[in-house]
């Protein structure tokens, strides 16, 4: 059982990576199209989603999650800057 909680747990790391990665590609878009980074409705949606399904734990995740993809995006945004 610990073992398929292992894979699990590697398979959601891989998510939130593939995630992050597509969130800094959408970011580079609306930076060439000068449309706002962040979009208070999308945040409000994901929150919504996450909470909807997992209550309490699903905000905390829903916020680490776009954090994250905060972060990717940013960071890719330097390295184009560079």
């Amino acid at each position: 059982l610990r073992h398929e909680i292992d894979q699990i747990d590697s398979q959601i790391i891989e998510l939130v990576q593939i995630r992050g990665s597509l969130a800094a590609r959408i970011a580079r878009i609306k930076r060439k199209e000068k449309l706002p980074l962040i979009t208070g409705s999308r945040e409000k949606d994901v929150f919504g989603k996450y909470s909807r399904a997992l209550g309490e734990l699903g905000k905390t995740m829903a916020g680490a999650l776009l954090f994250r993809s905060r972060q990717h995006s940013e960071a890719d945004l330097k390295e184009d800057e560079s």
